[in-house]
């Protein structure tokens, strides 16, 4: 299993997105999202470059909230 944190801020944070992550266990294909901040295509395009993973928001398959 592979565990991505895409955000580190509180619910008010302007500049680390709202506290939350990616899973990406290695015997499925897809993703999940835990928690989902507002701007979720630019976070993940953003985590997906700085930690080299292919991933964007049509690669999620489950979401869990917290």
């Amino acid at each position: 299993m592979r565990v991505l944190i895409i955000g580190v801020g509180d619910a008010f944070t302007r500049t680390h997105f709202g506290c939350s992550g990616v899973i990406h266990p290695h015997d499925a294909r897809g993703f999940v999202l835990i928690d989902c901040p507002d701007l979720i295509h630019r976070t993940l395009h953003e985590a997906a470059q700085r930690s080299g993973w292919r991933l964007d928001v049509s690669m999620i398959d489950d979401v869990v909230l917290t």
